[in-house]
């Protein structure tokens, strides 16, 4: 009774102040709860205020990534995305539950895309059409790369497919604006400086307007490699 007698409170209250409360809360959280209790508030959160951008999943309290708990996971999966795939603009996925959250549904008017620790094979499978049994996989999500005008890519490990599998990725999305690139690189010969970013990235991107990165070049120093300065690769980033 208390808990219908709330329900009625919500709903009671005007457009203006629910928006206020709602804005408080975590998007994902609020599609959860509130998606398909009542027929108003189901209408009220699927506004784009709401659904535009959903960050599927969870950060520890010392920053980990980890995935969203199953329950939650399902529901979005075989209800919420399948009723909103066309109002989400922007998605954030991490590994454990990316292939199913990209594959359930089409999301037509997805623009922004931000994996989080993905891993090689997942990488593979998704964007490289290495899927054993579906090839359907990558033609799918290879359609939607050049709709895409923002992407992020933060990963914690070591980026060994960087070359092979992401470069050629951002060079398929023709119409990026912003780039993220918080990654670790372990390398035996190239540093990755200005000048390497401009060539193998900025260049190929004519409509990039943005650019934001974090990247950590790990070299093997046993190969001695001549390594550059701070001040010249700074010098290397001046257009």
């Amino acid at each position: 009774m208390n808990m219908k007698h709330s329900l009625i409170q919500l709903i009671d209250l005007p457009d203006e102040i629910l928006i206020l409360i709602f804005k408080t809360l975590n998007n994902v959280d609020l599609l959860y709860s509130l998606m398909g209790i009542n027929v108003k508030l189901t209408q009220f959160i699927r506004d784009p205020i709401f659904t535009n951008r959903l960050t599927l999943f969870r950060y520890s309290s010392n920053d980990l990534i980890y995935p969203l708990d199953n329950t939650i996971l399902d529901r979005f999966c075989l209800q919420i995305l399948p009723e909103i795939h066309h109002k989400i603009k922007w998605l954030n996925v991490e590994p454990l539950s990316m292939e199913r959250i990209l594959l359930i549904t089409n999301y037509s008017n997805l623009h922004g895309l931000g994996l989080y620790n993905i891993e090689d094979e997942t990488f593979r499978r998704l964007f490289a059409g290495k899927k054993y049994d579906d090839s359907s996989i990558h033609q799918n999500l290879e359609e939607k790369l050049p709709s895409l005008t923002s992407f992020s890519l933060t990963c914690d490990t070591d980026m060994s497919f960087y070359w092979e599998l992401i470069v050629p990725l951002i060079h398929r999305m023709l119409n990026l604006e912003e780039l993220t690139l918080y990654i670790e690189l372990s390398s035996f010969k190239i540093f990755i400086d200005g000048n390497n970013l401009k060539e193998n990235i900025i260049y190929h991107l004519s409509r990039l307007n943005k650019f934001v990165f974090n990247i950590l070049s790990i070299m093997h120093l046993y190969m001695k490699p001549y390594l550059p300065t701070n001040e010249e690769i700074e010098l290397t980033f001046l257009m």
